[in-house]
């Protein structure tokens, strides 16, 4: 078992002994990102990725919770040292949120984005803020292509459809409550 934390990965040939180790069957890795600059932070989550794709199990303790989101499988939710919850972040959201945040980024179409998404029976609420609307939504992960469709078919473009990952946060604080 290895055991790293965040200053060691400042330095270059970390990243070569990470992708050289003798194939561990857990990694443990405590407050990776803590310091990093963003770019850092980028590189550190695309390594991270890179081994869990060669089937590495790793075990990452961190209080940044979106860097831990975006890599891990399954997340498990800790307070003064008690697992309290686990499960991945959808099956996690689907029990701690009554709706889940989306962020919807429109290119052109703005003006109409409102009367199309009141069309989608789970739209719970909608705030618009410029170019980019944040949706409360009760759907899935099915629902919100669906969504992406029916904004795609009545001439809206988007960039990007997506859940917030700000939620996690939201989670961690209802659970530990």
């Amino acid at each position: 078992m290895l055991r790293l934390h965040s200053h060691m990965l400042e330095f270059p040939l970390m990243k070569v002994l990470l992708e050289s180790l003798n194939n561990p069957d857990v990694l443990l890795l405590d407050e990776l990102t803590t310091g990093l600059d963003p770019r850092s932070r980028i590189e550190l989550r695309e390594i991270l990725k890179e081994l869990a794709a060669t089937g590495r199990t790793m075990v990452i303790a961190s209080n940044i919770l979106y860097d831990v989101s975006s890599v891990c499988d399954v997340l498990g939710i800790m307070d003064n040292g008690v697992l309290l919850e686990s499960g991945t972040l959808e099956s996690l959201s689907a029990k701690y949120s009554r709706q889940r945040s989306i962020k919807i980024y429109v290119a052109s179409g703005i003006e109409k984005i409102e009367e199309v998404v009141s069309r989608d029976s789970k739209v719970a609420g909608i705030t618009i803020e410029g170019r980019i609307v944040r949706l409360s939504y009760d759907g899935d992960s099915n629902d919100m292509a669906e969504l992406n469709s029916m904004l795609c078919a009545s001439g809206i473009k988007c960039t990007g459809l997506c859940e917030d990952k700000d939620a996690i946060e939201d989670i961690f604080l209802k659970i530990t409550e």
